[in-house]
């Protein structure tokens, strides 16, 4: 007998698995389509949809992760920042702006870092949402017993959805992590900060 938790993470990486194949056969026939086109406005409106789908396969790939069981493994700090870079660079231009800190040390996390990367590009995704042109700092940093991976944006009009911000503290928490959230008012600045149990390293 399969336990109802197992059941429901097997229909959901089902329909997930159905969703971003159809999502990839709808960005084929965008590329496709460019591809055969030279209209500037044909070509700017594909470019656009391209994005849109990209943003729907990686809202379906964290809606997997929030069901499913942590599948962790040891990553350091440097790489954690490169996979949380690999997730934001295709959005990022003119009006979505990020700048980056990498780690001094080496130390490493044992972690499920495809789960919380997911969360790691959601927080940067809302940011700009919320002010789009405003300017972004990402860091991965470490203290002797903590990794930090920590987003700071200007201090938004409205704070961030507690619902969604209840979700991705408990895909950090299934993960050993916690997720502190709230405003830096010497810096202006609202910080989200993720930290888990650092490893090894110096």
């Amino acid at each position: 007998m399969i336990p109802q938790e197992k059941r429901l993470e097997q229909i959901i990486r089902h329909h997930a698995h159905e969703v971003r194949n159809q999502l990839n056969s709808l960005e084929l026939e965008a590329q496709l389509l460019a591809e055969l086109s030279t209209d500037v406005g044909v070509l700017e409106s594909l470019a656009r949809t391209r994005v849109e789908l990209g943003h729907l396969e990686a809202t379906v790939k964290s809606l997997v992760f929030k069901f499913a069981e942590p599948q962790p493994i040891h990553v350091t700090a440097g790489d954690l920042l490169q996979l949380w870079k690999f997730q934001v660079s295709p959005w990022a231009n003119a009006n979505h702006r990020i700048s980056w800190s990498s780690p001094l040390s080496s130390r490493s996390v044992h972690l499920d870092a495809h789960a919380v990367v997911s969360v790691l590009r959601a927080l940067v995704m809302a940011a700009w949402g919320r002010t789009p042109e405003a300017a972004l700092h990402g860091a991965v940093r470490t203290t002797a017993q903590t990794v930090i991976a920590e987003l700071r944006e200007p201090i938004p009009k409205a704070p961030p959805r507690a619902e969604a911000l209840r979700e991705h503290r408990q895909l950090v928490e299934l993960n050993g992590g916690t997720l502190e959230a709230g405003e830096d008012r010497p810096a202006g600045q609202w910080v989200s900060a993720l930290s888990f149990p650092a490893h090894g390293g110096h």
